[in-house]
């Protein structure tokens, strides 16, 4: 992340461009200038990165032998500063010019040629300068890599300012892009020069949106082309993924009925960063198997059944053996029991189910067991069919499961939909198979099923414990904030039996056997009390049963710990003294903590870890259950759930 000038009541006075200006101490001249209006240009600068002062494009004159990048250099009292003179204007424009000798020409830029907003190109315009007639010789090229699904790499329309290497690094803290070769030759490289598609790069795209020329852009996904976003339509949504819930715009091209591209769009949850998949990952809104109308069961193909050969186990089963002995070849639904079990690769091809679980099923198999309807024709036909099983069994014969991808007018509609009209709730939706016991504990410990904390709030927290989750993967643009927050000096401290690659990027990693995530914290908090890190005056005044706890965990030193673990003594000691020293401290947990018998149990650790050193309430501090889908917050609040109604008011009072 970009760093801030340090936090300070002093100011300094200088003058830009005979403007007496104030700024606070520590900030740079073209901070000051632009918040006093005045316009530097710049290349390599991004306020979201360190500066690094690159480019020289900044460049002012502040009555030195030499011109100063605005970007690192530090205000001064008394400063008298000049942004715009004939000597720096000639001094950008041909900076600007051998830039551009190498860039493609503008009719074939990748950036130009497509969302129209090459910063380069922009400042030839400025200066008036054109490629074409310049006498600068360009090179003879440097290539292009093509080898990632969805970003194009042009070398030579790279001018080295180091926004994609930041971006990568400090942005999203995957380390991927650098530097490698010498003089002409350097150009911006994978791992150990590998190519984009065989690097370990996650295609997050942030460097894309970071690069301020053709070098890095966006491949047209479904054959839609990227054109100007002024060309199109913006569409500011939330990604249909995770729970992070990252904001972004949608570029959508009404002709084609389809979306050219996304934007990250800022916002205080995910300060505009996005992960491959709210980047890319929208290309199944354009899947030919996709429903665009209703469709209705014909009657010849009742009773229902499976309807595809594949699910019905028929591949499994191997007809044609059965046709070759001139027996009944018509499908049944044994979901390949009957595979041949001389023959192993039926079995793998088939198995109980008949088809590897997750593929998609031939369609044309399927669509003519269906025809098309009017939306009126189908909703007419829903009522009727749930009326009469209502009428028929009663309130017990309906069920409503919701999806925690809905807005949460769509879940309270949905939900008072089954209560006040069919009298029942049985309502539900995923948060029962994900966080359920993270909820019940909650509702125990802090009386609210929420989230305490923010994922940006990590950056405040001297220690942060993100256990039982594959964070990187399930979570990318929070695990974004964690790496982020380990480079600003917060401890890291990751616990899980797999070690993947968060463990990376923890300070300290405890690989614990699987299940015992209990005694593991009991030993943590039984050291936190021997050592005396409690936080007394919290536990005296906004905690209950401590002595139980305290005489519950005494029953757990490290040494047990160890035993039941796996994890040595010394590394819980670590912990428990990192855990109980920090001035504050988050935790951050996946269902690698709910999804087991003893969910709530391991929830219950969590809370009480953070309650008995005061780590609830206050900034950098708190409890963060890591939530599988978008709005699984919202679809809960709304009541999609069995035991309680809307705002967590209980459905059995």
């Amino acid at each position: 992340m970009a760093i801030t000038a340090p936090e300070s009541t002093g100011t300094v006075t200088l003058t830009i461009d005979g403007r007496e200006v104030t700024a606070p101490e520590g900030a740079t001249i073209w901070e000051a200038a632009k918040a006093a209006g005045i316009d530097i240009p710049v290349l390599c600068h991004d306020e979201r990165f360190d500066p690094v002062g690159v480019c020289r494009m900044c460049v002012v004159d502040v009555g030195a032998p030499a011109f100063a990048a605005s970007c690192v250099r530090a205000c001064e009292n008394g400063m008298e500063v000049k942004t715009d003179t004939p000597e720096l204007s000639s001094s950008r424009a041909m900076l600007t010019e051998l830039l551009l000798s190498d860039q493609p020409p503008r009719e074939r830029d990748p950036k130009q040629t497509t969302t129209a907003d090459n910063e380069l190109l922009d400042l030839a315009d400025r200066f008036g300068l054109d490629a074409a007639r310049s006498d600068i010789p360009a090179a003879s090229g440097r290539g292009a890599d093509l080898s990632n699904p969805v970003i194009a790499v042009d070398h030579d329309a790279c001018i080295l300012c180091d926004r994609c290497v930041r971006a990568c690094d400090d942005l999203q803290g995957n380390d991927v892009i650098g530097r490698s070769g010498k003089g002409y030759d350097t150009h911006i490289a994978f791992d150990l020069s590998d190519p984009m598609g065989a690097s370990s790069c996650v295609s997050c795209g942030e460097c894309v949106a970071s690069c301020p020329t053709g070098a890095l852009t966006n491949k047209p996904i479904h054959n839609i082309a990227i054109r100007p976003r002024t060309e199109l339509e913006a569409v500011d949504s939330v990604c249909p993924y995770c729970g992070v819930g990252c904001a972004l715009t949608y570029y959508v091209d009404r002709e084609k009925g389809a979306i050219a591209y996304a934007d990250g769009r800022e916002q205080p949850g995910s300060h505009g960063l996005l992960c491959v998949k709210g980047r890319y990952g929208w290309d199944y809104a354009a899947s030919a198997q996709r429903l665009t109308v209703p469709l209705i069961r014909r009657e010849e193909s009742y009773p229902k059944g499976a309807l595809s050969a594949d699910v019905r186990g028929d591949m499994a089963r191997g007809e044609s053996n059965n046709e070759s002995n001139n027996q009944s070849s018509t499908p049944s639904n044994d979901h390949g029991m009957n595979a041949d079990p001389k023959d192993p690769k039926s079995k793998r091809k088939g198995g109980k189910r008949g088809r590897k679980p997750g593929g998609l099923v031939d369609y044309t198999e399927v669509l003519p067991h269906f025809r098309e309807a009017t939306w009126e024709e189908a909703l007419d036909l829903v009522a009727s069919k749930l009326t009469a099983i209502y009428e028929e069994n009663g309130p017990a014969a309906i069920a409503g499961f919701g999806s925690a991808k809905c807005s949460n007018e769509e879940a309270y509609l949905f939900q008072k939909l089954i209560r006040t009209g069919f009298h029942t709730n049985n309502v539900d939706h995923c948060t029962r198979l994900c966080h359920a016991s993270s909820v019940a504990a909650l509702f125990e410990g802090i009386g609210s099923g929420a989230v305490s904390t923010t994922y940006g709030d990590i950056k405040n927290a001297g220690v942060a414990i993100v256990t039982g989750s594959n964070s990187t993967a399930n979570h990318p643009v929070a695990s974004s904030f964690f790496k982020q927050a380990r480079r600003n000096g917060t401890t890291i401290i990751y616990i899980d039996p797999r070690a993947d690659k968060m463990a990376d990027h923890a300070d300290i990693y405890c690989q614990l056997k699987p299940g015992t995530d209990v005694a593991f914290y009991n030993g943590i908090m039984h050291e936190v009390i021997r050592l005396g890190l409690t936080d007394e005056a919290y536990i005296r005044t906004r905690t209950s049963n401590y002595e139980a706890l305290k005489q519950t965990v005494a029953e757990y030193p490290p040494e047990r710990a160890e035993q039941i673990t796996g994890v040595p003594a010394d590394t819980i000691r670590r912990v428990a003294k990192a855990w109980g020293e920090a001035k504050a401290g988050i935790i951050f947990w996946g269902m690698g903590i709910s999804q087991h018998t003893t969910g709530t149990d391991n929830a219950r650790c969590l809370i009480a870890l953070c309650s008995i050193t005061g780590n609830v309430g206050k900034p950098g501090a708190g409890l963060h259950p890591l939530r599988g889908q978008n709005n699984v917050q919202g679809a809960s609040d709304m009541g999609l759930i069995p035991m309680l109604y809307p705002d967590y008011q209980k459905a059995d009072d």
